[in-house]
């Protein structure tokens, strides 16, 4: 399969759920409860999109899989094995690129219209944009982050299959066997726990990202305020942070480090601050008093976004030949 193939089957895998996706409330009620209800709703909805884009991930590790346990059944020695390693692994990162664009181009399609449609049902006006401000959001996210996060998937990879060599190495084991545990790492962790966690980690981020333009483009001048899941599996950190409110173009500070948005990576984050978190944020005019907040219910319901209620989550796609 070409990129280009792959890189289309990808977009139609991910539209499959783009009618499902919740929009973010304006304002923040007095009571904890209607935040907590709001949360589980967003999140459901994020779920559906990690649980069909997990599989684009895992299908990615399993193209390297198939390039990098050949290569190290082949090789002569331990040191040669590493050195092809790294060269197939740096290769792959060209194939990680077009992939995460594709995913973060979709999430932003879903999630920001319908932001927007929040914003403009609760009777907030938006400026009249040129151009899409989603795809152009995640275009300028990209080319500043792009990179960094595939550096980081690869690195990852190539540190846990370096340690694989290492002790293969240091125990006098053969290429051949040092080859099984490598193949399998990718089919008992890699593949089906390291694709969720990614997936996790990048709808969350995207789907902030353009929540958050989508509030950039009110005419109305709007604080973010963010909201922590509290289910007892919330970060201490996280749930001191809960409601905490500032200007829209200002980070917030969570552990007394800067996040623009939950998950947001782009300000060197501690990724313990950002992989799989859970909270979202929502919108009040600046300035305005809490008692007169106006609040938009989302739509959907956990039910309804749920996988097999007219959403089938894909088959993992051949890899590219």
């Amino acid at each position: 399969m070409t990129p280009k193939k792959r890189i289309r089957l990808i977009r139609a895998i991910l539209r499959c759920v783009d009618a499902r996706v919740i929009f973010v409330p304006i304002g923040i009620p007095e009571d904890d409860d209607p935040e907590q209800v709001y949360l589980k709703k967003i999140d459901s909805s994020r779920e559906v999109w990690q649980d069909h884009i997990a599989p684009v991930f895992g299908n990615e590790f399993e193209r390297e899989r198939q390039d990098i346990v050949p290569t190290v059944r082949a090789a002569s020695t331990p040191d040669v094995a590493g050195a092809r390693i790294d060269q197939a692994i740096t290769e792959s990162r060209r194939h990680w690129a077009a992939t995460i664009a594709s995913v973060y181009f979709e999430v932003s399609k879903a999630f920001g219209p319908r932001t927007l449609a929040g914003f403009r049902r609760a009777g907030f006006k938006h400026k009249a944009p040129t151009i899409d401000p989603w795809q152009a959001a995640a275009a300028r996210f990209l080319r500043k982050n792009g990179a960094k996060k595939v550096v980081d998937i690869t690195a990852t990879t190539r540190k846990q299959i370096r340690k694989i060599l290492a002790d293969g190495a240091a125990a006098g084991d053969s290429v051949a066997k040092i080859a099984d545990r490598i193949d399998e790492l990718y089919l008992e962790q890699i593949i089906p726990n390291r694709s969720m966690v990614i997936a996790r980690t990048e709808v969350l981020e995207a789907s902030s990202l353009v929540n958050q333009e989508a509030a950039r483009v009110i005419e109305t001048p709007m604080d973010k305020i963010w909201l922590s899941i509290r289910d007892g599996r919330e970060r201490p950190t996280h749930l001191e942070a809960h409601r905490q409110r500032v200007p829209l173009s200002e980070p917030y500070e969570i552990n007394g480090q800067p996040l623009m948005y939950p998950g947001d990576s782009s300000l060197g984050a501690d990724p313990g601050e950002t992989i799989q978190c859970r909270c979202a944020e929502i919108y009040e005019e600046s300035e305005k008093p809490r008692a007169r907040s106006t609040v938009v219910i989302p739509s959907g319901a956990p039910n309804d976004l749920a996988p097999g209620r007219g959403v089938r989550a894909p088959a993992p796609a051949s890899p590219p030949v």
